[in-house]
Order: structure tokens, then C-alpha cells, then sequence
């Protein structure tokens, strides 16, 4: 939230200059997925809940090979709202042939507002070429369809 020129205007008289500067700084821009959907650097990735679009960013997701050759994947999320958010995230690897493990079991990370997180997933198949991953409201999901949060 950005506070307007006539606000420091008004706190300048109040408050010792370091204070001012505080007060008059404008936030961070807070990236979310409404504006990264599109990025080649977030591909296969899904955010289910239309509410999360204006909620959520992801500062990287990479996949990386283990020491036993299978893939994981690492995912940075941040809480771009005031208020705490409950993630379900789930995994489904695939090899280059078309073939795919089981979706991994939602695992659910909780960010504070305005904090980050990091989900991770490891695949079994040293074989795995590409990974897709949900993500969902865990809070909205529980409430069901027409639920109430």
C-alpha cells in the first residue's frame, strides 16, 4: 500500500526525519501469479483457485537431479496478502515417453502475511522429464463447494 504525497506532507511536521523516511516509503511491488501465469520460468505450473491469483507469487521453481539421477522440483511461493494462507500443493512427474508416476500426495505449506516458503518434491523415476504441480487453498477446498471460509 503506497501513502499518498499530502500523508508525509502532514507526518514531516510530526515526526523526526528518520521516522518520515519510513513512514513515506512506498511498499514493495508484490508480483503475484495473476501477472507470472504466463512466464515460461513458472511452465507446469498450475494455480487452481482463482483466488490465489491476486494472493500468491513464486519467486523460482527448479528441477534439479538428485544424486541417484531422479528429479525434484523446488518451488519459492510468497504471501503477497495481510492475511495467513494455507497452500496445497501435489506433484505428477512424467518421463519423455509419456509415461507418469503417481501424483504425490498434497502437501500443504502455511505462509504468514507478506512471508515466503519452499515446497519441495522428489520424483522415484530416475526417467522423469518434466514435472507439473497444483496449487490450491487448502482453507477454500475444506469449505467445499458454496463453503464458507
Amino acid at each position: 500500500m503506497k501513502t499518498n504525497t499530502l500523508q508525509c506532507l502532514k507526518w514531516a511536521t510530526l515526526l523526526p526525519m528518520s521516522a518520515l523516511l519510513i513512514a513515506c516509503q512506498s511498499s514493495p511491488q508484490c508480483t503475484t501469479w495473476k501477472d507470472q501465469q504466463s512466464s515460461e520460468a513458472f511452465r507446469g505450473l498450475s494455480v487452481l483457485d482463482a483466488s490465489l491469483h491476486d494472493a500468491i507469487g513464486f519467486l523460482s521453481r527448479r528441477v534439479l537431479r538428485e544424486a541417484g539421477g531422479a528429479p525434484a522440483v523446488e518451488i519459492e511461493v510468497y504471501n503477497c496478502s495481510k492475511r495467513d494462507i494455507v497452500l496445497g500443493f501435489k506433484a505428477q512427474f512424467r518421463s519423455s515417453g509419456g509415461l507418469s508416476e503417481n501424483a504425490s500426495a498434497w502437501k500443504r505449506v502455511y505462509l504468514a502475511p507478506m512471508a515466503s516458503a519452499v515446497y519441495v518434491e522428489r520424483a522415484i523415476d530416475p526417467a522423469s522429464a518434466s514435472v507439473q504441480v497444483e496449487v490450491i487453498d487448502i482453507n477454500r477446498a475444506q469449505a467445499g463447494p458454496g463453503g464458507s471460509r
